[in-house]
């Protein structure tokens, strides 16, 4: 798979490295140095990708799924 490349996924992937360095402190989660940056790759992956389906408006006629209890 591709990144794009170029001044806005530098800022992306900045902030993104420092909002996992604060979730982590905040989680008290032992995340080694050399990982953080695939850990905030991965989470811009993610993001990339299920960006349409968060957008994505459902018909009005569609009917919500019954309720499960079991």
């Amino acid at each position: 798979m591709s990144h794009p490349e170029g001044p806005e996924s530098t800022e992306s992937l900045a902030l993104c490295l420092e909002l996992v360095q604060a979730l982590a402190q905040q989680l008290d989660l032992q995340l080694p140095p050399e990982s953080v940056a695939a850990v905030g790759q991965n989470w811009l992956m993610l993001a990339a990708l299920a960006g349409p389906l968060l957008t994505w408006e459902l018909p009005p006629s569609l009917d919500p799924a019954p309720r499960f209890e079991p």
